[in-house]
């Protein structure tokens, strides 16, 4: 076997044994501000981006869903009575685009601004009456013999409504 080799002479002198050292790299450059901005603003970025992923699976998987209120149905249109009725044979109402036959008995959407009701029969002249269908009404049509169409007036209206000048002063028909 081997001799044990001969301590050195500095250990000779102490009585130590010498310390283990490295070989000696160079030390890495210090981070600058640059690089720690950097650094910094990109960690941001991936948590930001964690933190809005979890919310937003959050929001869709565990979250209800808030429930959207249908809009309230407006009231329904109030409705009024309406009796047509004429003394001449076969006679037919024109009413908001639709013909029927007299006498006729319904409710009808109100309405407060004059609407037109014709009366027409063969053989007679027709009469268009302007009226607003606020209330319930009630018209008694007498038509005169010939042919055509006329508005009607204001006193034909007042006979036809069964109203005179006095029930109705402010002409409200």
């Amino acid at each position: 076997m081997g001799k044990p080799e001969a301590p050195s002479q500095s250990t000779q002198r102490s009585g130590k044994s010498p310390p283990h050292r490295r070989p000696s790299r160079p030390r890495p450059p210090e981070p600058t501000p640059v690089f720690l901005a950097v650094c910094g603003l990109a960690a941001f970025g991936i948590i930001g981006a964690g933190v809005a992923w979890v919310v937003r699976t959050k929001a869709t998987t565990e979250l209800p869903a808030t429930p959207v209120n249908a809009p309230p149905k407006p009231p329904a249109d109030p409705s009024v009575d309406l009796l047509v009725q004429s003394v001449a044979p076969q006679a037919k109402l024109l009413l908001r685009g639709q013909s029927v036959v007299l006498p006729y008995h319904s409710d009808v959407v109100a309405s407060k601004t004059p609407e037109m009701l014709e009366i027409s029969a063969p053989g007679f002249q027709g009469r268009r009456f302007w009226i607003k269908l606020d209330r319930a009404r009630a018209f008694t049509v007498a038509l005169p013999q010939g042919s055509g169409s006329e508005d009607a007036t204001y006193a034909e209206t007042l006979v036809a409504s069964g109203a005179s000048r006095t029930m109705d002063p402010e002409g409200d028909l």
